[in-house]
C-alpha cells in the first residue's frame, strides 16, 4: 500500500467516525478537552504559588539572618512583595477551580476566564519589566548607604581602581543587558505556563461555538 492510498483510507475512517457521532457526543468530547486544558492551567498556578511561597520564605530568612542593613531591607521588601503577589495567584486559582466544578462549560464563563488570564499575563509582564530597573537602583542605593563596611566589596573596589564614570558606564550596560534578558525570559516564561494553554482554550471555545 502506497502513501496516497493510506492517506485516503485514513481520511475515510475519520470522516466515518465523525459522521457517526452526534452533536452531543462532539460537545462532550470538547468539554473534556476544555477541562483538561483548565486543569493544566490550574497546575501552573499551583506551581507558581508553591515557588512563590518558597521564595518568600528564603528572602525572609536572608533578611533576618544577615548583619547588613541594606541586605535586610532589600530581601525584606522583596518578601513583602511576594506575599502580596501570592494573594493574586490564590484568586486566579479560585477562579480556575470554579470553572472545573461546572459539568458543562459555559462559553461566556470561559471567555471571561481567558480575558482574566490574558490581563494577568499583561500586568505580570509590565510589572516585571518595571521592577527590573527599580530593583537594581534600589539595591545600588541601599549598598551605597550601607553603614557597615562590606570587606568583599571594599576589596573589589580597592583593587579595581575604577573611576566613577567607568562604574556608571558598566552599570548602564549591565542594566540594559539584564533588562533585555528579562524581557525575553519573561515572554517565554509566561507563554510556557499560561500562554499556550490560553491558546488551547481559545480553540476549544471556537470549537464549542461551532457545535
Amino acid at each position: 500500500m502506497d502513501l496516497d492510498q493510506f492517506k485516503q483510507q485514513l481520511n475515510e475512517k475519520l470522516s466515518t467516525d465523525h459522521q457517526g457521532r452526534s452533536g452531543e457526543d462532539i460537545a462532550q468530547m470538547l468539554s473534556k478537552k476544555t477541562f483538561s486544558v483548565i486543569e493544566k492551567l490550574k497546575k501552573s498556578i499551583q506551581y507558581e504559588i508553591l515557588f512563590g511561597f518558597l521564595g518568600m520564605m528564603l528572602f525572609a530568612v536572608l533578611a533576618f539572618s544577615t548583619k547588613y542593613q541594606s541586605v535586610r531591607t532589600y530581601f525584606g521588601v522583596s518578601a513583602v512583595f511576594i506575599f502580596v503577589f501570592l494573594f493574586l495567584l490564590i484568586y486566579l486559582l479560585k477562579k480556575t477551580s470554579e470553572l472545573n466544578k461546572v459539568h458543562q462549560p459555559v462559553i461566556s464563563n470561559l471567555n471571561n476566564y481567558v480575558i482574566l488570564i490574558e490581563e494577568y499575563m499583561k500586568r505580570y509582564f509590565q510589572f516585571t519589566m518595571a521592577m527590573v530597573p527599580i530593583c537594581l537602583f534600589f539595591a545600588g542605593w541601599l549598598g551605597y548607604h550601607e553603614k557597615s563596611p562590606v570587606p568583599e566589596l571594599d576589596k573589589l573596589i580597592g583593587k579595581s581602581h575604577l573611576g566613577m564614570t567607568v562604574v556608571l558606564i558598566i552599570s548602564v550596560i549591565y542594566l540594559i543587558s539584564f533588562s533585555v534578558g528579562m524581557y525575553y525570559f519573561t515572554k517565554w516564561y509566561l507563554h510556557k505556563i499560561y500562554g499556550k494553554y490560553v491558546l488551547e482554550l481559545k480553540k476549544c471555545i471556537k470549537d464549542l461555538q461551532e457545535t
